[in-house]
């Protein structure tokens, strides 16, 4: 007897990379994702070069999120969904056998774009009346999605510049044999040009990326004692700022980072898993 077919779920599928032999996350969504899946389990996999818009995605981390941190009336994300659904007349309606009229959740698969945008903002806000924060911060605050477009920086408070500047102003890094070669033909460099006439101004290059002096740099914060889960998502996110400006064109991995730290700052992940694969995933 051949094996039943499961239903086709709505959740939205992992995006991953081939690797070498493996395949591997490719945005923190997916890699939370792949977080849930029992060690040693052996899954099916099919995979397709069609991508799904961001936004969708984008809709169930924000959903994740806010079951994870939030006093909600649902206990997992297809149950959010489907009373989101329900509520803002996304549904399939059809008849009992006695022709009474009976309504269920529509797939958000089955819905165009255009309505699917209008269901977002739509159930932002209702969430927004449920935990009482504002949607723009449930979007920030959760698992960054593969090509969703990079938010706004918003400018930082007094407060903040100078909890980042008292952060800055702790010794950095050591730096790699490499790196030291590098700044002192750098220094030789610059003290020739000033024996010479100056030559026009080249435009300004971003500092060396090393990306396990960075991780350990962001990591070091993670897991600092004594201080409080806030205390630490606090400073990550102030370095992660700092290091943003250091290196604007590596920008959204700083994001992935201050994310992924700062489940390890509340004990949701291991700082050595977690180190290995953001350092995996770095800008070469």
């Amino acid at each position: 007897m051949a094996k039943a077919k499961r239903d086709q779920s709505e959740l939205p599928p992992l995006r991953m990379m081939r690797k070498g032999m493996s395949l591997v996350a490719c945005d923190a969504f997916s890699e939370e994702m792949l977080d849930g899946i029992r060690f040693g389990a052996a899954i099916d996999v099919s995979w397709t070069y069609e991508l799904m818009n961001p936004k969708r995605k984008k809709f169930w981390a924000v959903l994740n999120n806010v079951l994870k941190n939030c006093d909600t009336p649902w206990t997992n994300s297809v149950a959010a969904s489907d009373a989101l659904k329900t509520h803002l007349g996304v549904v399939r309606e059809s008849n009992t056998v006695t022709g009474a009229p009976i309504h269920y959740p529509a797939s958000l698969n089955d819905i165009s774009d255009e309505d699917f945008e209008n269901f977002y903002h739509r159930a932002m806000d209702v969430l927004h009346k449920i935990t009482g924060i504002d949607p723009e911060s449930l979007r920030r605050n959760s698992p960054k999605v593969q090509d969703e477009p990079a938010p706004e920086s918003e400018p930082m408070g007094e407060s903040d510049l100078e909890r980042l500047n008292q952060r800055l102003d702790e010794p950095l890094p050591e730096l790699q044999p490499d790196q030291i070669a590098e700044q002192n033909q750098s220094d030789m460099k610059d003290s020739h040009l000033e024996e010479s006439a100056a030559p026009a101004p080249e435009p300004a290059r971003e500092a060396k990326f090393d990306a396990t002096v960075v991780v350990d740099f962001f990591m070091k914060e993670a897991i600092r004692s004594p201080a409080s889960v806030e205390e630490r998502k606090q400073a990550i996110a102030l370095v992660g700022e700092a290091y943003r400006r250091k290196f604007p064109s590596h920008a959204a991995y700083f994001d992935t980072l201050v994310h992924h730290c700062g489940r390890v700052a509340a004990n949701q992940l291991r700082a050595e898993s977690a180190k290995s694969y953001l350092v995996s995933i770095a800008p070469r």
